[in-house]
């Protein structure tokens, strides 16, 4: 059971996070420090570290929220049995994730300690493990369920990259080009 100083702190610590989010969204991941977080929040720069241990901590919190946010959406899209439409549906979320919150959008790339294979969400390889055991999609030789994944990740994290900078204002046109992107990948990876 949580102590009211704990739930204090849970607090503290959680509007410290959205002020820090505010303030992405506002100057861009490059501009955001803790010197002006500190000072829209109206703390030390050192009353901070009180509740994280540096800007990279806070940044990480972002990121493990932005991730888990992704992972319960995508987890609720219907597998079905078409993969094809599967993968489809699930580019479209994750899509229409990017296009609501690209700067969280923009921590999910992978970090040279965490690599972007492990930054895949884990609907995405199932859905291309899935595809390529029920003989959906030919690999070339040597190729994997995890290359596809990759290939699909950064499919994914390129038209985000690629769209204007309000995408969230034309998310359907996003989606629409995901879905088109898709299709060609399948189109290539059919079996003969």
């Amino acid at each position: 059971m949580s102590t009211a100083k704990e739930k204090r702190r849970a607090g503290i610590r959680q509007s410290i996070l959205e002020a820090a989010h505010s303030l992405m969204v506002e100057r861009g991941l490059d501009a955001f420090s803790l010197r002006e977080l500190a000072r829209q929040l109206d703390y030390s720069p050192a009353g901070l570290y009180e509740y994280f241990g540096s800007k990279r901590e806070i940044v990480d919190a972002i990121r493990r929220e932005g991730e888990a946010q992704l992972e319960r959406r995508l987890a609720r899209v219907d597998p079905g049995p078409d993969s094809g439409a599967h993968l489809i549906a699930l580019v479209r979320v994750s899509l229409r994730f990017a296009a609501a919150n690209p700067v969280v959008f923009q921590l999910l790339r992978g970090r040279p300690d965490r690599p972007a294979p492990e930054s895949i969400p884990a609907a995405l390889h199932s859905a291309a493990a899935t595809g390529v055991r029920r003989h959906t999609w030919h690999l070339p030789a040597g190729q994997t369920a995890g290359d596809l994944t990759l290939t699909i990740w950064a499919l994914v994290h390129g038209l985000a990259a690629l769209w204007p900078g309000e995408a969230a204002a034309d998310a359907a046109a996003l989606e629409a080009a995901g879905e088109r992107a898709v299709a060609l990948l399948q189109a290539g990876l059919e079996r003969p």
